[in-house]
């Protein structure tokens, strides 16, 4: 099983992030919500708040996002606002 996975964050502007991550912590429409590798494919309305990706390191990096859609498998395509 991978430790891994690619993860893209994609505005309307451009692309602001596409590196491998160990998990995700997204603000799904109706709270919040966990993506870790291998996960079973899925589609989510994103609402308004902090995404949060881990990294291997042991780092974390975190962005405010406004509203989307997440689609994972994988690897985690963001599409969103970012006010």
């Amino acid at each position: 099983m991978a430790d891994t996975f690619r993860c893209t964050l994609i505005t309307p502007a451009q692309q602001v992030f596409d590196e491998e991550v160990t998990y995700v912590e997204l603000p799904a429409f109706d709270g919040q919500m966990g993506i870790e590798p291998q996960r079973a494919p899925m589609v989510a309305k994103l609402g308004d708040g902090a995404l949060r990706l881990d990294f291997a390191r042991g780092e974390s990096r975190w962005y405010f996002v406004a509203g989307g859609f997440a689609r994972c498998g994988t690897h985690a395509d963001l599409l969103t606002d970012m006010p």
